[in-house]
């Protein structure tokens, strides 16, 4: 399996229901992708982090814990901006910019 085909899985598995709007993400939007990439990166590092602890640094898996759910915001971010018809999380909605 390719580290594309492994983020596109680990994605819809995290984002279930969005299937659609994730496939769109990763084939339009750079960025989107990379966001995802780092998702499955960290998503893997803690895993093998919390795997490999055995108590000695729960601070270092907190610290992944936490950038994991940050990922998570902007991926739903994403998420809603694409479901919204925004190339983006943060620009205006093109209906809206075409006084629709």
């Amino acid at each position: 399996m390719g580290q594309r085909e492994s983020t596109r899985l680990l994605i819809q598995r995290a984002f279930p229901g969005h299937g659609a709007l994730i496939e769109q993400g990763l084939r339009e939007h750079p960025t989107f992708r990379e966001l995802c990439d780092d998702y499955r990166r960290c998503a893997i590092a803690l895993e093998d982090r919390k795997r490999r602890d055995c108590g000695g640094n729960a601070e270092r898996v907190c610290e992944y814990e936490r950038l994991l759910a940050e990922l998570a915001d902007e991926v739903r971010g994403w998420l809603e901006a694409l479901s919204q018809g925004r190339g983006r999380p943060g620009t205006a909605d093109t209906n809206k910019e075409r006084g629709r």
